[in-house]
């Protein structure tokens, strides 16, 4: 009788279940690695490994030549010098370059960055890329980015990179996150003329934008190079925000050789925020094709809710070829569903020379 109630006796469990033991050794796991990379790459012959793995990728038909290469790599890094070559040769070269990140929030897809610095970038010319013929695209796989400092000492761009060569400094700081954002740029030339960009912006769920940005970019510059303009144009920019989800105030005053570009304002009205604005499409050279078939200068105004924008907005759309609304935008069941309307003041200017033949109808 006393052996089978010895055999009956329950066994002792264990006080850690299985699954937290598996976690404490990936942990474990993890951690060792961390400390062995950080051990080898404070090595010379560590650091020789990096740049020959680094040297060996190929991007898009780039490769990548480190010379200098400092420090640790989960923390703080230097690089004496950094080329870029494709087919035809070196066509980026950049000096003196310190990355200071904090590698963990990575695991939570969080990129964190205290300071990206350069002495000196120097493009002679545009690469030759190779399209990837595995390329396919896909989400962003971070969640969340803080670069607190960008310092570029001098940024150079020869002629040919753009239509004529532009040099000055960069510094800038950037916060996102899916709720919120900031923006600090400023890009001041090396000559006077050249080009400039000045502004500080920001955003979160109770102001959806606030801040100021100031452009100027010279003719055959790099503003009007990235905007694709004839290279006697000019631009300049004004933009200003500030406010929140009540009472949001916000200008945009875009010109070309200092004539009007696009022109709009945002401001409260009656319980509501209206806008209006008008964009004039002779003014650049891409959007000029296309003014014979919807309008010389189009004109636009509205009023939303900027608590629920999409339900509230009413928007309406004239040129001296055509007008459009959208009013009464609802949501039932997922499926959303507008009252549009559209006037065509003078249908052969839209349609353009249009040929239909059908067989059956």
């Amino acid at each position: 009788m006393a052996d089978t109630q010895s055999s009956e006796r329950p066994q002792r469990r264990s006080r850690f279940p299985l699954w937290s033991k598996i976690l404490i050794g990936v942990l474990l796991f993890i951690v060792s690695a961390l400390v062995l990379i950080r051990v080898l790459l404070a090595t010379s012959a560590g650091r020789e490994f990096l740049e020959a793995k680094l040297e060996d990728m190929i991007v898009q038909g780039q490769t990548v030549q480190i010379d200098g290469f400092e420090g640790d790599l989960l923390s703080s890094i230097s690089i004496e010098r950094l080329t870029v070559s494709d087919e035809d040769g070196v066509w980026a070269e950049a000096d003196s370059i310190v990355l200071e990140w904090r590698p963990l929030p990575l695991l939570g897809r969080n990129l964190a960055i205290d300071a990206v610095t350069a002495e000196e970038i120097h493009l002679t010319r545009r690469p030759v890329l190779i399209p990837s013929e595995d390329e396919e695209e896909s989400g962003s796989p971070l969640k969340t980015i803080d670069l607190t400092e960008l310092a570029i000492g001098r940024l150079a761009l020869d002629e040919g990179v753009f239509p004529q060569a532009v040099s000055g400094t960069v510094n800038g700081a950037l916060v996102w996150t899916p709720e919120t954002g900031l923006i600090e740029v400023n890009v001041e030339p090396e000559a006077e003329g050249g080009d400039r960009l000045v502004g500080n912006v920001s955003w979160d769920e109770t102001s959806p934008l606030t801040g100021a940005l100031e452009l100027n970019g010279p003719a055959g510059g790099l503003f009007a190079g990235l905007l694709q303009l004839d290279a006697d144009q000019a631009v300049s920019a004004k933009f200003t925000a500030s406010g929140d989800t009540s009472q949001l105030n916000a200008a945009l005053d875009a010109r070309l050789n200092n004539e009007s570009w696009i022109r709009a304002t945002f401001a409260p009205d009656d319980g509501l925020h209206a806008f209006e604005g008008t964009l004039d499409m002779l003014r650049h050279p891409l959007s000029a094709e296309h003014a014979d078939r919807v309008g010389n200068s189009i004109e636009f105004f509205g009023e939303l809710d900027l608590e629920e924008p999409l339900e509230t907005l009413a928007l309406f759309v004239r040129s001296d070829v055509l007008s459009l609304s959208a009013v009464d935008i609802r949501t039932i069941d997922d499926v959303r569903s507008a009252r549009v309307s559209m006037q065509v003041i003078r249908p052969g200017d839209l349609m353009g020379d249009v040929a239909i033949s059908a067989d059956r109808i």
